[in-house]
C-alpha cells in the first residue's frame, strides 16, 4: 500500500473520529456542546443570519418566537438559569457568556436584546411598528419646520388626524439593517416634543383633530 494511500486513510479516520467525538460530547452533561445542544443554541447562528438578511419579516419573527418558546420550556424542564455565569465545560473555567459567544458567535447580551425586542418589544408587531413609524416621521418633519422657523400647522393637523397611531405604552424597537442591531426610541421625549410644537398633545395622548 502506498504511503499516499495510507495517509489518506489516516486522515479520513481522524476526521471521522473528530466528528464522532463532537457528537459524543454533545451528550455528556457539563460540556460546552451539551449546553449548546440542550438549549437548542445550535439553531441560533442560522436564525441570526436570517434576521440580518431579511430583517423582522413574518417568517423570521415566527422562527425566533418558536425558538424562544422551546428555550423557555427547556429552562422550566431543567430548572437551570442560563443567565447565570455557572461553569458548563469539564474544566469549569468557561461561563455561559463565553460558551455562547464562542460556539454561536452571539453574545448573551446580544441574545437577550434579540429576545427582548421580539418578545417584549414591538419589533415584530406590525400595528405598533406602523404607529412608531408614523410618529417618528411626523416628529422629523415638524422638527425640520421648527428648526427653519416654518409654519407647522399643516403637519400638526396631519398628526392629529393620525390619532389612531398614538399608544401611550409604545415600547418601540426596530431592526436596523445597516447597523445589524435593534434600535430603540424614547417615545416619552417624542411625545413631549410634539406637545411643545403642536400645543395640544400630552405625553399619554388621545388627541382630537384641531380645526382652528
Amino acid at each position: 500500500m502506498s504511503a499516499i494511500l495510507i495517509v489518506g486513510l489516516l486522515l479520513c479516520f481522524l476526521c471521522s473520529l473528530s466528528s464522532g467525538l463532537i457528537q459524543f460530547t454533545s451528550f455528556v452533561p457539563g460540556t460546552k456542546k451539551h449546553f449548546i445542544k440542550t438549549f437548542n443554541f445550535d439553531e441560533l447562528p442560522d436564525l441570526v443570519e436570517k434576521l440580518e438578511r431579511d430583517g423582522t419579516s413574518e417568517d423570521v419573527c415566527n422562527e425566533f418566537k418558536l425558538f424562544f418558546e422551546k428555550l423557555s420550556k427547556k429552562i422550566e424542564e431543567t430548572e437551570i438559569d442560563i443567565i447565570t455565569h455557572e461553569p458548563w465545560d469539564l474544566t469549569g473555567k468557561e461561563n455561559v457568556n463565553d460558551v455562547l459567544e464562542n460556539e454561536t458567535g452571539t453574545s448573551m447580551l446580544k441574545f437577550l436584546q434579540f429576545m427582548g425586542a421580539i418578545t417584549e418589544g414591538d419589533a415584530c408587531n406590525k400595528d405598533r411598528q406602523e404607529s412608531g413609524n408614523f410618529l417618528l416621521d411626523h416628529h422629523t418633519k415638524i422638527k425640520g419646520k421648527v428648526d427653519s422657523s416654518e409654519n407647522v400647522d399643516t403637519s400638526c393637523l396631519s398628526l392629529y388626524n393620525g390619532k389612531k397611531y398614538f399608544n401611550k405604552n409604545l415600547q418601540w424597537s426596530t431592526w436596523d439593517s445597516n447597523e445589524k442591531k435593534f434600535i430603540q426610541k424614547d417615545f416619552k421625549k417624542i411625545y413631549n416634543d410634539l406637545a411643545n410644537w403642536c400645543g395640544h398633545i400630552s405625553p399619554n395622548p388621545s388627541p382630537s383633530p384641531s380645526t382652528s
